[in-house]
């Protein structure tokens, strides 16, 4: 029996896992791999020190640690019911001084729900609180967000209760800016000799301050931080040869939960936002995050999950903001486009017959799998933004003939339908969990991704027919919202403007018919006012070029192109500058559905659409 006792235990061998978190590896016991924290730690009252995101942990062992209890939005798809199930995972941060506590508070209970919007946003609800954790630099740009996103809410909605006055908007605007210091100290100050842990403690404080930038207004500095993370992730990519990004995952056949894809899809929505917006800089920065193209990918006969389906999306959407960008270029020469132009072309165009045909096999599912209102919405929205870049596509190689987008009236028809369904869902549910926020906040507030406002844009500028060219701008400025440098009340107002110059007048003599109420159905009027006629081509203005001066007060500058006595290659420019600051903007108590039956379909009254006509 000695002998037996003497002889030593032999362990099993087995394939090491590399993925469980780091207690569990400690006490050399299995890690189930829960996100964002493991539940073998959870049940023994330990804290998950998370799953390798860095390889340090760099909390002071000095510090005392505040407790904060953080509730986590499972993913669209999984079994458990974003609005009932009450997940939470204990975060131990250095301690907090009383305005650090409230203002991260707020960022982990308010921000970190409205800035994504409708999407599911792993870098959002699941990496920056882990981050949190072990990084002071994560941690101090949570808190000057957390911070501007308080302002933004409590003076626009103060919720019955009286608003900031100047001097303590002061105090907390210095505040913010303080939080801000701390956090560019905190990255300077930081050492480690894993060269990787630093570019993604970097890249993720980079997209805290694009956003931040973006909510304060700061355009310029959130492009000059969006290039600067573009040429940060490629050193990180270039440094990690194997590394895959959401638009490397050309079969989409894993879900984007590494750190280095939810950091690349992070700052590829920021580039495809900026490039719709019209920002040359970031049409220029596609082509990194653009690393696979349509023309690479093969999309599936159906989609899994609203991941699957908006990462496939983005290749597409990022492809025609590249061949449109191409192809102005052209047109603004007066050179023949080069063969391959038009071979692009083709493929987008098949792209997009294949993504709609797997989106509309997916869509029930994607419908069942969606754990609140929210992401139902988003599914929705999905199809809305099909129907432009269709048009986008069908129309890159229009040689700047404004009139081809004439043909296109059932696509704008169709975009303004599918909008105001979208705003009824938004008007008649409980955007989100436990009716925290009421339904109207779904469409009066900043987030940080891209949402109605693209495609409506697009419809006011680009479809000429009058009164669905007028119901997109009325939409657009009884919609109080903010995505990113999206502003509805300035794009309103912009789109406004060019209709002004490109109409001067033209259809004066139908003014009355034309005029329509935001929620006039668009298919009657296109019936009933077909023999209105067309805006000539000649008043037509190819490009619209916007640059900001104040985007908070509304003041900057539209430079206006278009074709010069129809000649290929000669171009009239018209400049003016804007200030809008002198105009109301809409707020939240101004938004108004009722003109809205119980079940959504428009109520036929002049006078109870009247006020929230295009002015």
């Amino acid at each position: 029996m000695n002998a037996l006792m003497s002889k030593k235990k032999v362990r099993a061998t087995h394939t090491k896992s590399k993925t469980g978190c780091r207690t569990c590896k400690i006490r050399r016991v299995k890690c189930d791999e829960s996100r964002p924290g493991c539940k073998n730690c959870d049940s023994t009252g330990r804290k998950c020190d998370g799953y390798g995101i860095w390889t340090t942990v760099n909390i002071p062992a000095t510090k005392e640690v505040a407790p904060v209890v953080h509730t986590v939005y499972p993913q669209p798809g999984s079994d458990i019911p974003r609005g009932t199930c009450n997940m939470t995972v204990l975060l131990s941060l250095p301690k907090l001084n009383d305005e650090e506590k409230i203002c991260f508070d707020f960022f982990r209970s308010t921000t970190v729900v409205k800035l994504p919007g409708v999407f599911y946003s792993h870098f959002w609800q699941e990496l920056v609180l882990q981050a949190c954790v072990a990084e002071p630099a994560v941690l101090h740009a949570v808190i000057a967000l957390g911070s501007a996103h308080r302002i933004e809410e409590q003076t626009l909605r103060p919720r019955g209760a009286i608003a900031p006055d100047r001097d303590e908007l002061k105090r907390r605007e210095v505040f913010t800016i303080q939080e801000y210091s701390k956090a560019i100290s905190a990255l300077r100050n930081r050492k480690t000799e894993d060269k990787n842990a630093s570019l993604r403690v970097v890249l993720i404080t980079c997209v805290l301050f694009v956003t931040l930038d973006l909510l304060r207004g700061e355009y310029g500095n959130a492009m000059t931080h969006t290039q600067s993370g573009w040429k940060l992730m490629k050193e990180l990519q270039s440094c990690n040869p194997g590394t895959a990004t959401p638009q490397l995952e050309a079969d989409l056949s894993s879900d984007c939960t590494s750190v280095d894809e939810s950091l690349s899809e992070s700052l590829a929505c920021l580039s495809v936002q900026s490039a719709l917006f019209g920002c040359k800089t970031a049409s220029s920065h596609l082509d990194i995050s653009q690393a696979a193209h349509i023309s690479d990918m093969k999309i599936p006969s159906s989609f899994r999950n609203m991941s699957d389906a908006r990462r496939s999306f983005n290749i597409i959407l990022g492809d025609i903001i590249a061949l449109t960008e191409e192809c102005r270029s052209f047109d603004y020469s007066g050179s023949p486009y080069p063969p391959q132009i038009g071979s692009r072309q083709i493929c987008l165009q098949s792209g997009i017959a294949s993504w709609k045909m797997a989106y509309s096999r997916s869509r029930d599912v994607l419908v069942r799998q969606a754990n609140d209102d929210r992401t139902i919405i988003g599914v929705s929205l999905l199809r809305v933004f099909l129907s432009m870049t269709s048009i986008m596509a069908e129309t890159a190689l229009c040689r700047g003939q404004q009139s081809l987008f004439d043909d296109y009236t059932s696509h704008f028809t169709s975009i303004i339908a599918q909008t105001l369904h979208l705003l009824r869902s938004a008007a008649h549910k409980k955007m989100a969990d436990a009716g925290h926020y009421d339904s109207e906040e779904l469409v009066g507030d900043f987030i940080a991704d891209v949402g109605i406002l693209p495609f409506m844009y697009y419809t006011a500028l680009k479809c000429r027919v009058p009164w669905l060219r007028r119901q997109a701008i009325a939409l657009l400025l009884m919609t109080p919202i903010r995505e990113g440098m999206w502003d509805s009340f300035i794009m309103a107002n912009v789109a406004r403007k060019v209709m002004i110059a490109e109409e001067d007048g033209f259809f004066d003599s139908y003014a009355d018919e034309i005029e329509p109420g935001p929620f006039d159905n668009p298919i009657d009027r296109n019936e009933r006012l077909k023999h209105i006629p067309p805006l000539p081509e000649s008043s037509r203005f190819y490009d619209v070029e916007l640059e900001m001066y104040d985007p908070l007060k509304g003041s900057g500058k539209l430079i206006l192109r278009r074709q010069k006595d129809g000649e290929e290659g000669c171009w009239e420019a018209v400049a003016c500058s804007f200030d809008f600051s002198t105009l109301k903007r809409r707020t939240y108590a101004d938004v108004d559905y009722s003109p809205l039956h119980p079940n959504g379909s428009p109520v036929s009254s002049s006078a109870s659409s009247a006020a929230s006509r295009c002015p």
